[in-house]
């Protein structure tokens, strides 16, 4: 089977990926009705997100792919992985020929948004430092990482995915020049000042009548969190991405308890921001020339931070912070609790009340008793979530 076209969306990270991947399984079945087959991350079982530098494994996620596409009848396929952008995939050039030869496309488009790096290194940080630390050892300040946060460990920023002009080559010279397109991270130059319309815009997937009504994904928390998973993580000799804990906050994150000016924002000094732009203005400029035209080199419009404006240094987390945050959860799980009970007609209170008189003279140990009591509260509050979640 021969496909028609392919459309790679290679990132890149912190540009609103998981936003895009989920419009794009959202308007699945339009895609696939129109001849689009769409895979995210995840959606190879041979080949996911974290195998990105495994050849190996790559092949056998391009066969897969193959396989799915003669399976649907479909013509043509939207792949969307960020770690595709980055210089540790490309480092070995095969393994973007290898996409290239065994898809063998008619038509090859390739789309990758970019972030203003000052803001790509205080995302990235926040990302990759700390809540999914990905060195040994206790979480390192931002000054102890850089600038190696979105690239390999001892780095020099040329050598990192800071270095746009670095990311492209090695997808512009097996695919073209002319194949590529850049698309700068920035509001104001989105279609219509959206994300989602900019990327259905300029990527080459067919206007249909999609649904854009997707919620903004993988938001920041706000730095009180990010030190409780620095905390928490600083635990752990070894690398560690703790998923559950991660989704866990994600679920009251965005309360507007969380929003208060009680809490603050991560933010780089203006200074040392601006040394991050000046060494990527070379970068930036080449592909701002060579991939979008623009002969003023000038790749991001938005005006670079001033060195008067007010920087407050970041404090440690107390315990007038710690406490209201740790109320905050109490009453979110509580809330969720009571949502459960209410949902499936189960009281908590009343059944461990009726479970302590019956057993209460049945003989068990206290271990036995314990055990039992978990079994028979937890074992029906979660059979009871699987069946709402199923909407039996």
């Amino acid at each position: 089977m021969s496909l028609k076209r392919v459309i790679l969306h290679i990132g890149m990270g912190k540009t609103g990926t998981s936003t895009i991947q989920d419009f794009l399984n959202r308007n699945s079945h339009t895609l696939c009705a129109n001849g689009f087959l769409t895979f995210d991350p995840n959606a190879l079982d041979t080949f996911r997100q974290p195998d990105f530098e495994n050849t190996e494994r790559l092949l056998s996620g391009l066969e897969e792919l193959i396989s799915r596409c003669k399976k649907a009848s479909a013509d043509s396929v939207i792949w969307s992985m960020e770690a595709l952008g980055t210089r540790q995939f490309a480092s070995d050039r095969q393994r973007v020929e290898a996409i290239r030869d065994k898809l063998d496309a008619e038509d090859f488009k390739v789309i990758v948004y970019v972030r203003r790096q000052d803001y790509f290194a205080q995302s990235g940080y926040l990302q990759w430092g700390i809540v999914h630390k990905t060195y040994p050892g206790p979480v390192r300040s931002f000054q102890e990482r850089w600038p190696s946060i979105v690239g390999m460990d001892g780095s020099s920023l040329p050598d990192t995915n800071f270095n746009y002009y670095a990311v492209m080559q090695p997808w512009a010279k097996v695919f073209g020049r002319e194949n590529v397109m850049v698309r700068p991270f920035e509001k104001s130059q989105w279609k219509d000042g959206k994300l989602l319309q900019d990327f259905v815009a300029h990527s080459a997937i067919p206007p249909l009548d999609y649904d854009f009504d997707i919620s903004h994904q993988n938001k920041t928390f706000n730095m009180e969190l990010h030190e409780m998973f620095r905390m928490y993580n600083s635990v752990f000799e070894e690398a560690i991405f703790p998923a559950e804990m991660n989704r866990f906050f994600y679920s009251f994150s965005d309360d507007e308890f969380f929003q208060r000016p009680f809490f603050s924002r991560y933010k780089l000094p203006s200074k040392d921001r601006i040394e991050i732009l000046k060494a990527c203005e070379e970068f930036n400029a080449k592909v701002a020339r060579e991939y979008l035209g623009w002969e003023d080199g000038v790749l991001f419009h938005e005006p670079w931070p001033s060195l008067d404006e007010p920087f407050h240094v970041h404090e440690d987390l107390t315990l007038e912070k710690l406490v209201p945050i740790l109320m905050q959860i109490l009453l979110h799980q509580h809330r969720r609790l009571t949502h459960l009970e209410q949902q499936q007609g189960f009281n908590v209170k009343e059944f461990c009340k009726k479970f302590l008189q019956e057993n209460s003279t049945s003989g068990h140990s206290q271990k036995g008793f314990g055990r039992s009591l978990f079994r028979k509260l937890f074992g029906r509050i979660f059979a009871g979530k699987d069946k709402s979640s199923t909407g039996n």
